[in-house]
């Protein structure tokens, strides 16, 4: 997926017709407000909405609507009658947009593709939903159609979609939408609008008669099965039983819209004076100050507005764990698990007794869902379409051209290198790149994650060179997949597959273009073979004539292969990257964990993760780590990664002589490491030599573990001001910082967890990497360039904005 950001030259106010059911204030109604505001206030976007039927409703939209866009009725029972067509084409005729933008799937199918095949305007769709309408109000065979046809359109009307998450987007396309024509742009709100107000809190109690001294919890949203009412209704009950003084404020319907579940529920509450119903409300801003927390009880949302609004208000939020509710929460509130009424109470009273800074949670909406970085993302989207030419010819419409990446790569086994191969190549699959991954090795042997690829829609194919005599025909099978696929560029990863690559090009006709991935820093002659150094020494050599660029992962591994000969003009940086959505706290995974491994709970517990191998010097953890236990008694050491277990005899012996030897936990390869990091209180890297940019340390980070690391590679680089730097191979001096790690105080640490994962967000995050990637393919392959707005925001990390990047740290063994 894309973002919605602007490419060369912006066109001058495209004008951009809105279609829509109602005007009643839901969040996507509510979001389209906003922007129109937004983008009339800075004459960016010439708007005209029109709707099926507004009705005279209080509560309505139309009037704000009408203050900053031309406003039409349709005055219609359906998208698909022939009074809306025929009104619908009059109106194309009257107003010419540049754009229509359907913000409903039922005017997406109709009104679009009379937009785009009957008049040649440009057509775009809007995605703000984890599915289509609940399912409680269809039949299955009527929402299985409704889906299948909504699919088809999806390919076959829209020139682009704009969806409000990429979970939202990834949710769609497993039942048919085409995500290379998904542009994902946050949800904003107005945060002049919503604001800390406190003069508001006395005020609507007053109104209300709640005494100042109450708590009040909060509800924003519409009389719907998909909201869970019933759920809310249970919440409530708990809440009562448990606080006296406690009410509650509901906005958005009253009890005549109960769905019959909700109503039932609500029925039983044990005090219904103390809930207190205002219906729709279009400033919802007034009455947001007055509570003390805001829940969302939902079973599916995509990007929830009412989050960000409470939020910005300073009011935490409780919501149950869907969509990207999370991303929007962030630190400010809690999420639970949907359907669980005990638990999601529980949640609201931790966040009544809570001291959480109301200034942070409005910093954290400032920061990331801002009105006008989206209203800034939809216009560039509407700008880029009114730009191109008009209609393009079906088939082009049905199946767009897309370019070809082929990855060559040693194995797709469980490798650092192949993780984030995996990783990437969904993204750029997402952003329009069709990409095949070939294993040099046999996936028999060395191919645990080629289900994974498969399962993403990658395609992998075998080399099968598992031996020097399959070397020949390896190569005659490389070349003959290059011919078949026809790839516009093929990247190598490592060193034997950037060989291998080259060969295999001179059995092609066509000339192909190459990018080399390194992934090595130091080459030791004890822990690397000297084929791979041949190898290397070969690539060196070759570097200027053959690849159009070397991308390097790590700044060492970039100054060490420029030290041995390799082109410095062929060089690009771009970081690894990881993904902070999936790796974050959580404190469930840190309780499984502990009780399955018989940890105590508050017992310290020091982690590593790498296989067995020289380069990682487990010895060197062992060692400092039965120091550790002389001063911290308590203290458990957990170790993963193949082989490395207690059958490794060298990892037994050391192991054993630990002082307390039970609390040395060696648990082998492990596929859930998001559940293992969060229950590390302090992340180890004690690698002696090898390391380009150590993934484990960013994972880590991002779920708030700060690391102690020896100074290979770019581990300092990575860790910061957020941990600890060591020489490689000293136990002592590895001892000496855990301990000191292990002994901050509650408050230090905690403030050095959250630096930590910040630093991962801000520095390393998987979406920079991706994109990244794919703005190197976009210049190798001819295709657009981002404008220097753009590239700020999505940056090709190049030598020189890295070393700037590198400059403030001054020192790699600063302390923390």
């Amino acid at each position: 997926m894309t973002t919605g950001d602007t490419y060369s030259q912006p066109l001058v106010r495209p004008k951009v017709l809105h279609l829509l059911v109602g005007v009643l204030p839901g969040g996507m109604e509510t979001l389209m407000v906003n922007l129109l505001c937004e983008q009339s206030q800075s004459n960016r976007c010439e708007n005209v909405v029109a709707v099926l039927h507004s009705g005279d409703i209080e509560g309505s939209l139309k009037p704000t609507i009408e203050s900053v866009a031309e406003f039409h009725d349709f005055e219609a029972k359906s998208f698909f009658s022939i009074d809306f067509v025929k009104k619908f084409k009059k109106l194309l005729h009257e107003t010419q947009p540049d754009v229509v933008h359907c913000w409903s799937y039922d005017a997406g199918i109709v009104a679009g593709a009379i937009a785009r095949y009957a008049y040649g305007i440009k057509v775009c769709w809007a995605i703000h939903s984890m599915d289509l309408p609940s399912r409680q109000e269809y039949s299955r065979w009527r929402f299985l159609l409704m889906k299948t046809t909504v699919a088809i359109a999806s390919r076959l009307v829209p020139d682009t979609i704009i969806s409000c998450s990429d979970k939202a987007s990834a949710a769609h396309a497993r039942f048919g939408f085409p995500l290379q024509r998904c542009q994902t742009v946050d949800n904003g709100i107005d945060t002049n609008r919503y604001n800390i107000r406190p003069e508001l809190r006395s005020e609507v109690r007053r109104q209300l008669g709640i005494a100042g001294s109450s708590q009040v919890v909060g509800f924003v949203g519409r009389s719907h099965p998909v909201k869970r009412l019933e759920d809310f209704f249970a919440v409530a009950s708990l809440l009562m039983q448990k606080r006296a003084d406690l009410h509650l404020l509901v906005l958005g319907f009253t009890t005549d819209e109960l769905y019959p579940a909700a109503r039932e529920r609500y029925e039983q509450l044990p005090d219904q004076s103390r809930i207190h119903f205002l219906g729709r409300q279009p400033n919802t801003e007034l009455y947001l100050p007055a509570m003390d927390v805001t829940v969302l009880t939902s079973e599916s949302e995509a990007l929830p507005m009412v989050l960000m609004e409470s939020l910005a208000c300073g009011i935490p939020c409780v919501s149950t764990d869907v969509g990207a509710t999370r991303r929007v929460v962030g630190k400010h509130g809690q999420c639970v698990p949907p359907k669980q009424p005990e638990q999601f109470a529980s949640a609201v009273f931790d966040m009544l007794d809570s001291n959480l800074s109301p200034e942070k949670a409005r910093e954290h909406v400032l920061e990331h869902f801002s009105i006008a970085v989206a209203s800034r993302r939809y216009v560039g989207c509407y700008q880029n379409l009114a730009k191109t030419s008009a209609m393009p010819p079906l088939a082009e419409s049905i199946q767009p051209p897309r370019k070809k990446v082929l990855h060559l790569v040693n194995d797709v086994g469980y490798g650092g290198a192949q993780v984030l191969l995996k990783r990437l190549s969904i993204g750029l699959k997402q952003q329009g790149f069709d990409q095949t991954v070939v294993s040099v090795l046999p996936i028999e042997t060395i191919g645990k994650l080629a289900p994974e690829f498969e399962q993403a829609g990658i395609p992998v194919r075998s080399l099968n060179m598992d031996g020097p005599l399959q070397g020949l025909s390896g190569l005659v099978k490389l070349g003959r997949i290059l011919r078949d696929e026809q790839p516009d560029l093929v990247q190598t990863w490592m060193f034997h597959s950037a060989l291998i690559g080259e060969f295999a090009r001179l059995f092609t006709l066509k000339k192909i273009k190459t990018l080399w991935s390194i992934h090595h820093t130091y080459l030791g002659k004890e822990s690397s073979k000297m084929g791979t150094r041949v190898i290397h020494r070969c690539l060196a050599w070759a570097s200027a004539a053959l690849p159009e660029n070397i991308i390097y992962c790590s700044k060492a591994g970039l100054d060490l292969h420029h030290a041995s000969g390799f082109a410095p003009a062929k060089s690009e940086l771009i970081f690894n990257g990881t993904d902070t959505e999936v790796y974050r706290p959580n404190q469930a995974a840190n309780d499984q964990l502990r009780a399955e491994l018989n940890i105590p709970v508050g017992a310290p517990v020091v982690g590593m993760a790498g296989r067995y191998h020289p380069q990682k010097d487990f010895a060197n953890l062992l060692r400092a780590f039965a120091k550790v236990q002389k001063v911290i008694p308590q203290a458990h050491l957990l170790a993963c990664g193949p082989e490395v277990t207690r059958d490794t005899d060298a990892l037994r012996e050391l192991a054993d002589a630990c002082p307390h030897s039970e609390q040395v936990h060696l648990i082998g390869p492990r596929r859930d490491m998001v559940n293992i990091y969060p229950t590390l209180d302090l992340g180890v890297l004690s690698s002696c030599e090898g390391e380009a940019f150590p993934l484990v340390l960013g994972e880590a980070m991002a779920c708030e573990v700060p690391c102690v690391a020896t100074d290979v590679g770019d581990s300092a680089l990575i860790i910061g001001d957020t941990g600890k730097i060591v020489p490689p191979r000293d136990s002592t001096a590895l001892a000496k910082e855990i301990v000191s790690m292990l002994q901050l105080s509650d408050n230090s640490y905690r403030f050095l967890a959250q630096r930590a994962r910040k630093r991962v967000q801000e520095h390393f995050g998987l979406h920079t990497y991706i994109d990244a990637h794919a703005s190197l393919y976009h210049q190798l392959l001819g295709l657009f360039v981002p404008a220097e707005e753009t590239r700020a925001a999505l940056p090709l990390l190049s030598k020189s904005s890295t070393r700037a990047f590198a400059k403030p740290i001054t020192s790699k063994h600063s302390a923390a």
